[in-house]
């Protein structure tokens, strides 16, 4: 290994200060350097955190997280309060135990909050991670910030913790027992669900409460260490063939033996095959449980139930394996990139019935914003909807689906559709992305082809596609493009099982000549430039077809019968609605027309703008208008879009991914030296560029209501859990689910004060520094 000190002293190797020496790769450093340069990055990281969460918090920026109602649902919003402020006092107790000053007034706050409520912690909520997480982390911040509280507050969170402790191991009314038995009874109702993740993090409740909760020789905490044992035990248990153990982490095969999973070295839950998000998960838990070890001179290294490397299990009642921290890191390194360090490939979900054996991409799992703040690139085009590159490239599609109680959307351009589907959801309209596809794939699923004439649907090139349902339920697209339009249908009695077939293909003349045109009154056959179909709040069916500055319009009955054809210009539809700027009265790219609750919504799109107007029977009046990037924004889940890899939200997914899930985790791998350098590629990436955040290291901080944007300032405060939902929602960051932006803030602060607290207990690691001290 190369050694730098004919360059630099040993206590200047330091990135920064490297001068004109190359700088070394982590590979190459000596193991001291290497550790010393680990702690540095994860202290500046740290610091970072501390300055935008803690350093200049207030009271009454988080008050706000603390008025939850009341009910059995306030005790898991509660939990998901205290993660986040124990988080944040365990990263202000680390920093102003390493500069030897006070912490800042709110860290202390936090902790007395949580001795007030710590009682509660333990009560019956969603999933065990959420009910014992935040006493973990409350537990972390009081010992490491023992030196500036008070012998009261000490001696008052230790009863709460010997109390919580108590009930869960015995199970009181009221209490969730946490036991191997226990968690067996919850994890068989879907193959694989072993609750490892939740055993790891019950024994390292355990074990931190009989190390610092009560002296060596209490007998409470050595019933509560032998609890931390099992549960470690069962974290990584690797059942023998043919035996049983509570729990098995991964059937070897499911209905007719077939094959389910070819690794052995697995953490797996929730009837996934291999997941890092719980072997990274189990690995967390170890973390605090060594630091605390560390800290408090355990004799024997490393806390009961945690081993280096697997281990035979046989006891008379047990009989397998058990997986070493070694084998645990190898399980979830399978799945991570070695280079970025997101989640790779795709996993198994095996249904309840073994059945299944559904695939899906972990990138999908990213945690993602659901509205792109201005200037951010966007997975679908945003400047002219139908003249992208050839004019009448593309075009805009959206109808109200009676099915689904919710609006598709189409947006097409040159031979590429992309769909997203908005839902009135109980906090609000919100729309996601679906799926990207060819328009040639896309359509060559149709039936029937022949139909068509002998005219192939073309696959791009589209002028316009409206979208109506007729009375019996059957949807009808038509695709209009150069002189021609197609026409297909889909039926079914639901949604899932609609199938689409063709219809019909003719010239525009005879199109038009349905709707009572004239040769001498109907629209150019050479093309359109927007064309909308839909049964309007009155009851009758409308057409509309757009080219140049004019617009023809044709009154029927609702099966589009017996039309009343007229035409007038662009500027005389919309004379009456006052719009800045105004609707656009020549050449518009889109028109679509959505029906619903007995209000017509008509959006046009021009060029890299959207006007919206709504209608009833008798009046129309103007919404809004905005550019197309703010309208496609607010879509979330647009990486969904993306064909293979794409760097779209990298920043935002890595750091989740990074930050919140592995710091911790693979600095206490990279302690044990189990790692394969795995530690220090991670701190390497988070050095560099690659976060594409340049100086930003982390998740925006808030979200401005008013102008739409996210800013990475100084944390500006926490939303009402009144009145945005409910908070412990919001802690699957790399979920895909409804949120509004403002919503989403709550889960930004909820991850950036997880990621505080793992490079918290990394830095410890790290740097060997023992802050951890009994409570008593």
């Amino acid at each position: 290994m190369r050694s730098f000190h004919a360059c630099l002293p040993v206590f200047f190797l330091v990135p920064s200060l490297l001068g004109g020496c190359a700088e070394p790769t982590d590979a190459e450093l000596t193991d001291e350097q290497s550790a010393a340069l680990a702690s540095d990055d994860e202290l500046s990281f740290l610091r970072r955190a501390h300055a935008t969460y803690v350093a200049g918090a207030t009271d009454a920026q988080f008050a706000p997280l603390r008025d939850v109602g009341t009910g059995e649902n306030r005790f898991t919003l509660k939990s998901s309060y205290y993660r986040t402020t124990c988080s944040l006092a365990l990263a202000g107790a680390v920093i102003a135990r390493k500069d030897g000053v006070a912490p800042s007034p709110m860290v202390t706050t936090w902790i007395r909050e949580a001795i007030r409520e710590y009682a509660e912690l333990g009560r019956d909520a969603w999933g065990h991670h959420v009910k014992l997480a935040p006493a973990v982390d409350c537990m972390l911040a009081a010992s490491v910030a023992k030196p500036f509280l008070a012998r009261a507050d000490l001696d008052a969170l230790r009863s709460a913790v010997i109390g919580v402790a108590s009930a869960v191991y015995a199970g009181e009314p009221g209490k969730s027992r946490i036991a191997p038995a226990d968690l067996r009874k919850v994890g068989r109702a879907l193959p694989g669900n072993t609750q490892a993740e939740e055993a790891a993090l019950g024994a390292d409740f355990f074990y931190l409460a009989s190390r610092l909760a009560v002296p060596q020789g209490d007998a409470r905490g050595a019933a509560w260490r032998e609890r931390a044992d099992l549960l470690f035990r069962y974290a990584g248990m690797l059942p023998a063939r043919g035996a049983t153990y509570d729990g098995e982490p991964f059937r070897r095969s499911g209905k007719n033996d077939r094959p389910l999973g070819a690794d052995e070295t697995v953490v797996t839950n929730h009837g996934l095959e291999v997941s890092p998000y719980y072997s990274l998960g189990a690995l967390l838990s170890y973390a605090d449980a060594f630091a605390v070890a560390r800290a408090t001179n355990e004799p024997l290294g490393l806390p009961p139930g945690i081993t280096k490397d697997r281990r035979a299990i046989s006891d008379g009642v047990r009989t397998g394996e058990q997986l070493g921290v070694r084998d645990v890191v190898a399980g979830g390194l399978r799945f991570v990139d070695r280079s970025t360090f997101g989640f790779t490939g795709a996993y198994r979900w095996v249904g309840e019935d073994l059945s299944g054996d559904q695939r899906l991409d972990y990138a999908t799992q990213s945690h993602t914003i659901p509205r792109h703040p201005p200037g951010w690139p966007l997975l679908i085009p945003t400047t002219g909807t139908g003249r992208g590159a050839p004019a009448g490239s593309g075009t805009v599609s959206q109808f109200f689906d009676p099915l689904t109680a919710s609006v598709k959307g189409y947006q097409i351009n040159g031979g590429e559709i992309r769909a997203f589907e908005c839902a009135n959801e109980p906090r609000g309209w919100t729309c996601r992305a679906r799926y990207r596809s060819a328009l040639s794939t896309l359509f060559a699923s149709l039936d029937h082809r022949e139909r068509f004439g002998g005219h192939a649907i073309p696959g791009s090139n589209v002028n316009a596609m409206p979208q109506w349902f007729d009375a019996a339920g059957t949807l009808h697209t038509e695709v209009f493009s150069g002189g021609r339009v197609w026409r297909y249908t889909c039926a079914g009695a639901t949604a899932a099982s609609r199938r689409c077939a063709a219809a019909e293909s003719v010239d525009l003349a005879t199109h038009y000549a349905r709707f009572g045109f004239t040769p001498s009154t109907m629209p150019p056959a050479s093309g359109v430039d927007a064309a909308s179909a839909f049964i309007h709040v009155d009851g009758t069916g409308r057409r509309y077809w757009t080219k140049g500055n004019r617009i023809w319009r044709a009154r029927c009955d609702a099966s589009f019968r017996g039309c009343t054809a007229t035409s007038d210009t662009l500027a005389g539809q919309f004379a009456s609605l006052s719009f800045s700027p105004a609707l656009p009265t020549d050449a518009i790219d889109a028109l679509t027309q959505i029906v619903q609750n007995g209000v017509l919504s008509t959006y046009v799109f021009k060029g890299d703008r959207v006007w919206k107007y709504d209608c009833t029977a008798t009046s129309c009046a103007p919404r809004f208008t905005q550019t197309t990037f703010d309208q496609w924004r607010a879509i979330t889940n647009q990486e969904l879009w993306a064909y293979g890899t794409t760097a779209i939200l990298k920043g935002v997914t890595d750091w989740g991914v990074q930050a919140t899930m592995m710091n911790s985790a693979f600095a206490l791998a990279n302690v044990l030296g189990v790692d394969d350098g795995a530690y220090a590629q991670l701190l390497t990436r988070q050095r560099g560029a690659a976060l594409g955040l340049g100086a930003r290291t982390l998740l925006p901080s808030f979200f401005d209501d008013a102008s739409g944007a996210f800013g990475y300032g100084a944390f500006r405060g926490a939303k009402s859990a009144a009145v945005h939902g409910p908070l412990h929602t919001l802690q699957d960051g790399w979920e895909r689910r409804f949120f509004t932006p403002a919503e989403r803030l709550n889960s930004y602060t909820w991850m950036n004060a997880f990621a505080a607290r793992n490079h918290a207990v990394a830095y410890m690691l790290a740097s060997g520094q023992r802050y951890v001290a009994p409570l008593f």
